[in-house]
């Protein structure tokens, strides 16, 4: 497909537009300033979903937040300087989470004077800031370079392990009537081989194995192979354990399913782990987070193999990299049935696996389930659990609320159904994600969980739930504190110090914002007003008033001997 006629003069900001829409844009996330006007002006009446917001933060998480359901990148476009600035921690965000993305912003020319409007002393400097967040991060000085810098962020963007990619269009490109040839672009979404180590060679360590354990990285919701990880583990009778920021990776209700290990380690994981000869990382990125975790807990004792998208460390490692859906599938045709030596053994560990998770939740309810005599967070998160529909997304944050209490206890029935802001970690992801989920996916059932701090953060995009007449629901725990860190400093034998907030009427702030804003007082409360919540047409935000003292499992229950 080639873009635009031959020879055809047209304005940048045109040129900009022309080719967003023909690469197949859909959303495009707005905080317009005057450098962008050319192009906001030319996306007008396009095929293309253009949404304004009010902080450039939360454009870039609801941008970030399609492009994780749909697989699709969204736009965002910003003006230069404190516009495109105001965007790193949202790219960062997508970044880690390998979610596609394109940001376009303006520049100021390259022969500015230092200090000049929304600059500083280098013009590059937007360049150089985005360079190591995202695959691809180019300025435009010169007009023949424009689309192709556009085809080639898109095409990075979607290629490979997913990711963020940056274009930044100087100024006056954009109102120029440019003589601008066409562009053939790569196909989006390249579709990448398979190199790595050979096939056969890693079935046949998968066959050798007595007590194979699949360790499912992010990667498997971003490529969408939950399914082929899923008939994986059930043809080797293998459990599976997940990274403690991405506990959706598989279905917590799979009798497979053993937990996740990180900052802490569910004991069902550690017995897993504890009894594994053979490690398949599948979605883990070698050399992250999530791979130095499971080496320190194996060491020498087992080995490993890695089933993902690319190798982009030095490390050298056995595995194969490309099309994870093809590997997979080429792996579970190539594994042998389970014989009887091996299967005793394997179905005697899931059922171990099982008992000591029974365990483990028991003690939780035993524990947690009275320990706050208002709403209990472990009721709320249970009553959600139970209310949600089949289609649903989760939509969590930084904190205890949106992310300790999640991960510790939240049971995730759907592969890539839990969405926030890990592992980067920028609090006030909840609001503007659950209006991008939404906005993604409108009949789906969308619930945030956020607490008082990272709400508000995040509060000055929520009016546009009903300006975009979307409805979800997010669940603000309020304790009048940045409750994690407050927590932290009494532990330590600190004064608590700058992590106490003001008493804040946050359902009367949703009032006032447009939406439906209760406050609840007992765990009853909470359990209508979720229900009549999730079937009305107008989004609601429900404040549960908490103590900071509530009980975090992973640094209790979970600490103790189960096995």
């Amino acid at each position: 497909m080639s873009l635009g006629s031959s020879g055809s003069k047209r304005k940048g900001g045109e040129v900009v537009a022309e080719t967003l829409e023909e690469l197949g844009i859909e959303k495009a996330f707005v905080q317009p300033g005057s450098q962008v006007l050319p192009i906001l002006g030319h996306l007008d009446g396009r095929r293309m979903e253009v949404i304004g917001v009010v902080n450039e933060t939360n454009g870039t998480v609801m941008a970030d937040v399609v492009g994780r359901i749909t697989g699709k990148p969204a736009l965002v476009l910003v003006t230069a300087g404190p516009g495109v600035t105001n965007c790193v921690t949202g790219v960062a965000q997508a970044y880690t989470a390998n979610s596609p993305l394109l940001l376009i912003s303006a520049s100021n020319p390259l022969n500015s004077p230092a200090e000049a409007f929304h600059g500083v002393a280098d013009p590059l400097f937007q360049e150089e800031i985005f360079r190591p967040i995202t695959k691809y991060s180019r300025t435009v000085s010169e007009p023949g370079h424009l689309r192709e810098a556009i085809v080639e962020a898109l095409v990075h963007s979607t290629s490979g392990r997913y990711g963020p990619s940056y274009v930044a269009v100087v100024d006056r490109l954009l109102e120029e009537e440019l003589e601008v040839s066409p562009t053939t672009p790569l196909p989006i979404g390249v579709s990448i081989g398979v190199k790595g180590t050979p096939m056969g060679e890693i079935v046949g360590e998968i066959n050798a194995s007595n007590s194979p354990l699949i360790f499912a990285g992010k990667y498997v919701a971003r490529g969408r192979v939950g399914d082929q990880v899923e008939r994986l583990a059930r043809s080797l009778l293998a459990p599976v354990i997940v990274p403690r920021s991405y506990p959706d990776s598989f279905p917590n209700e799979s009798e497979l399913y053993a937990g996740s290990i990180g900052q802490f380690d569910h004991p069902a994981a550690s017995y897993a782990l504890s009894t594994a000869d053979l490690v398949i990382n599948v979605g883990v990125r070698v050399g992250s987070s999530e791979d130095e975790a499971l080496r320190r807990r194996c060491g020498e004792r087992c080995r490993s193999i890695y089933v993902d998208v690319d190798n982009p460390s030095d490390l050298k490692v056995k595995g194969v990299f490309g099309d994870l859906r093809r590997i997979l599938e080429a792996i579970s045709e190539g594994v042998g049935m389970v014989g009887e030596a091996h299967r005793e053994f394997r179905e005697r560990r899931i059922r171990t696996i099982g008992e000591v998770r029974h365990r483990v939740e028991r003690a939780v309810e035993e524990e947690l389930g009275s320990a706050s005599s208002g709403p209990n967070p472990l009721r709320v998160i249970r009553t959600i659990e139970r209310a949600l529909g089949q289609d649903h997304f989760v939509i969590g944050d930084a904190g205890a609320a949106g992310g300790v209490w999640l991960n510790d206890l939240f049971r995730f029935k759907r592969v890539g159904s839990f969405l926030h802001s890990r592992n980067y970690d920028g609090m006030g992801f909840a609001v503007p994600g659950s209006i991008g989920a939404k906005v993604a996916s409108p009949e789906s059932d969308v619930v945030a969980v956020t607490g008082d701090g990272s709400f508000l953060l995040g509060v000055s995009d929520l009016g546009l739930a009903k300006k975009l007449g979307v409805n979800p629901v997010i669940v603000v725990f309020n304790d009048s504190k940045f409750g994690l860190i407050w927590r932290e400093q009494v532990e330590m034998g600190y004064r608590p110090l700058a992590t106490e907030l003001p008493s804040v009427n946050v359902a009367a702030m949703a009032e006032a914002m447009g939406l439906r804003g209760v406050k609840v007082s007992s765990d009853e409360e909470f359990r209508d007003e979720l229900d009549k919540s999730l079937s009305s047409k107008e989004g609601t935000v429900i404040e549960v008033p908490i103590k900071s003292e509530f009980p975090y499992p992973s640094r209790t229950v979970w600490r103790r001997k189960y096995f």
